[in-house]
């Protein structure tokens, strides 16, 4: 990469990996998964061509490095790749499975940034983010890289934050806010306090809380934030355990992805038990739409929280095809309603009977239910009316500091 020859426009490195693999691996077990890798290695040898040099870099992961040809024929290499592969199948155990990958191409000398038109590093991030992109895109198709690509550059940018999250941790760039959940039907109830993320950069500017979170979900680090997060919080309770008496307790968001980890569940439980005093003011929210992916494991999520001592929250509650049906087998304590029912129910009779049921069917099921997003006065009456227990928006109060919870 270092001869300047390289560096002319007729040089590409394609990248992908196979949609889907880990759906092999769980069905029919790594063995399967192994074969079928050496089975795409084989297709990946035969169409390289002359022209092509090809390596497996690890799982289902391929590259292919085009050299001295013009872009279309690259593409024309790398389209007969895509449809050799989706066009393969493979069977297991009596079972037949559909096959495709996502692929990125990137052209050397493409813009990659000042200083990394011939680095490896600088290929392989915008190779990479062009096949992330493919998969976002559809998955079984192509993208190829362009500095003026919006999604692609999302994607690096997504990559340049999670390669930075080690620094933002030490930092302590990453800091917790919260914001009440007030109780609604009972004013003797002492309210919840839901914790918040807030992130800043080196230089102190403020990070979209979204784009960091997908991009620690997308690159692998979000076990990395709900750990950094839970043990925040257990220290924040362990060292202020007596001027805590105010509030019920705090509530903490758990990601799809650490439900569904082994290693995160494990690690949680140790923590947990740890500090067995201090689980009773601890709440976890986890939201429908990861708990019915797979409701087998969230189930076991919740049940191994609750012998611990926590409580459990469903949040985002109605934004599921079957919510009811799912509500009845998880052993919840909460359940938050989406927000985009609450915000529009003055006005709206849909949102209004929706939150109207929400709030029948949790409580015959003995499940309290929360309200976010009241955001007016008018908001407030409508779910007192209708038997709301907690309340959270920015009218009942806006987020601070966790630090500010402590009284003296």
């Amino acid at each position: 990469l270092d001869d300047e020859s390289l560096v002319v426009g007729r040089h590409h490195l394609c990248y992908f990996d196979l949609d889907r693999f880990s759906v092999i691996n769980t069905t029919c077990g790594h063995e399967a998964g192994d074969e079928l890798v050496a089975q795409i290695a084989k297709l990946v040898a035969q169409s390289a061509g002359s022209n092509a040099a090809a390596a497996r870099l690890g799982g289902d992961e391929f590259a292919l490095f085009y050299h001295d040809m013009d872009v279309e024929s690259a593409l024309k290499h790398v389209e007969n790749l895509r449809g050799g592969i989706s066009e393969h199948g493979f069977s297991c155990e009596g079972k037949s499975f559909s096959v495709t990958a996502s692929f990125g191409l990137v052209t050397l000398g493409e813009g990659l940034g000042e200083g990394q038109e011939n680095s490896v590093r600088g290929l392989m991030s915008a190779v990479d983010s062009a096949c992330y992109t493919a998969k976002e895109g559809g998955r079984n198709r192509i993208e190829t890289f362009s500095a003026n690509n919006v999604a692609i550059n999302r994607q690096l940018d997504a990559m340049s934050w999670v390669g930075r999250m080690d620094n933002l941790f030490d930092s302590e760039l990453i800091q917790l806010r919260c914001q009440k959940i007030a109780p609604l039907r009972y004013d003797s109830a002492r309210p919840h306090y839901e914790v918040l993320l807030k992130v800043q950069d080196e230089e102190g500017n403020p990070v979209s809380l979204d784009e960091f979170v997908c991009a620690a979900e997308v690159y692998g680090r979000i076990h990395d934030i709900d750990r950094h997060v839970v043990t925040k919080v257990l220290d924040f309770l362990g060292e202020n355990h007596q001027s805590l008496g105010h509030i019920a307790g705090l509530s903490v968001n758990i990601s799809g992805r650490s439900i569904g980890s082994v290693p995160f569940m494990s690690w949680l439980i140790e923590r947990l038990e740890e500090r067995p005093t201090l689980t009773y003011k601890l709440n976890f929210e986890i939201t429908e739409t990861a708990a019915i992916e797979n409701l087998e494991q969230a189930v076991t999520f919740v049940r191994r929280l609750k012998q611990c001592g926590c409580n459990i929250a469903l949040d985002d509650f109605g934004a599921g095809t079957a919510s009811y049906t799912y509500l009845k087998s998880l052993p919840v304590d909460y359940v938050k309603i989406d927000g985009s029912f609450v915000k529009e129910i003055a006005s709206s009779i849909y949102d209004y009977a929706v939150v109207k049921s929400v709030v029948e069917m949790g409580h015959t099921l003995g499940k309290q239910v929360v309200a976010e997003y009241v955001e007016s006065s008018v908001i407030l009456a409508k779910l007192k009316s209708l038997g709301v227990d907690y309340g959270q928006g920015y009218h009942i109060e806006k987020p601070m500091d966790l630090a500010d919870l402590v009284r003296h």
